[in-house]
């Protein structure tokens, strides 16, 4: 028997290759090649990432690199994405987000220490 087909990988296409992007679509957040380096996240690479989220006293969400044992953070997947039912949560009521479409979070920093809101 010979097997001539090849599966191939398909590079998904960057909508914004300039900017730090995160993407929510059903509670899932995806992050874009340009916010997983200003994370400082290995591109690609399961379970080695990790971010948490919270916000400040001006009631701005912020996303963090920080990991300390009594924050609540998630794992970013090999196909860089997370999920979190409270960061959905709180970025619907503060932007009153349309669930049907895909929404785009441009990322800024805010501090040279990694911390992005």
């Amino acid at each position: 028997m010979i097997f001539t087909t090849v599966k191939k990988r398909v590079e998904k296409e960057e909508l914004f290759p300039n900017d730090a992007v995160m993407t929510l679509v059903d509670n899932k957040f995806s992050l874009n090649k340009k916010a997983m380096e200003l994370f400082g996240f290995p591109s690609n690479t399961a379970n080695t990432s990790k971010i948490a989220n919270g916000y400040d006293e001006n009631n701005n969400i912020i996303l963090s690199t920080m990991d300390t044992k009594d924050m609540y953070t998630n794992n970013v997947t090999a196909k860089n994405d997370f999920s979190s039912q409270l960061l959905a949560t709180r970025l619907s009521k503060q932007f009153k987000l349309d669930t049907i479409l895909d929404n785009h979070f441009q990322l800024t920093i805010i501090e040279d220490d990694g911390t992005y809101k």
